[in-house]
């Protein structure tokens, strides 16, 4: 058994916003029932005695994580609206960064688990060292797939209705559901070449690049 589901220590669900970690909470949660998932947008206290917390960290391209932030909450397409949306990010961010080689930390690309479920489970099954069968991949599936979870969440109204059990949200699947790489139009090229900029470092650890026209 792995060391990481040995001692039963809680589990740190930690990521930047709009970047599935909802999806993966909700996992940890069917696959770890009696087992304490904390689910953060910022990183501080991650030890617990002598044990690191393990971490599940999901991650996303910067551009379409602050796209989808910003048309969940219905906020005008400005500089003023990623400004202000940057200083959660960029904390965020920097975390992710600095945990992106440790060997307690689990690192999940939205871009490769989003539509494939069973990427996530074959990665959570070698981290934690343990067995997801068939039956409850399927049973997973079918309760968080994006049909169903855009019909439930569709139901409960604006952003700010959020549901304390599954953490769902009102508008919680954006109109492009969950697709990747729609901030080529929904940012203005000088938007998108100021986030490039900014998030450079990000990007590049990742792997990502940005169509800009510069």
């Amino acid at each position: 058994m792995s060391l990481r589901n040995r001692f039963s220590l809680p589990v740190l669900q930690f990521s930047p916003p709009r970047t599935g970690s909802t999806l993966v909470w909700n996992v940890l949660r069917e696959l770890f029932p009696g087992r304490r998932i904390k689910k953060k947008h910022s990183l501080k206290k991650t030890r617990l005695g002598p044990f690191c917390l393990p971490i599940v960290c999901t991650v996303r391209h910067p551009l379409d994580a602050m796209a989808s932030s910003i048309q969940c909450q219905e906020l005008p397409k400005t500089d003023e609206s990623i400004d202000m949306l940057r200083k959660e990010f960029d904390l965020a961010m920097r975390s992710v960064l600095d945990i992106r080689t440790d060997s307690h930390a689990l690192i999940l690309k939205y871009e490769q688990f989003s539509n494939d479920h069973e990427y996530l489970f074959n990665e959570l099954e070698c981290f934690f060292g343990i067995n997801i069968d068939s039956h409850k991949r399927q049973g997973i599936c079918d309760k968080y797939n994006v049909k169903k979870v855009k019909e439930k969440t569709e139901q409960m109204g604006d952003f700010d209705n959020w549901n304390k059990k599954d953490h769902f949200h009102g508008r919680h699947v954006s109109k492009f559901n969950g697709a990747s790489g729609y901030y080529r139009e929904f940012f203005t090229q000088e938007q998108i070449c100021r986030l490039k900029a900014h998030y450079q470092l990000y990007l590049d650890a990742f792997g990502y690049t940005v169509d800009a026209q510069e």
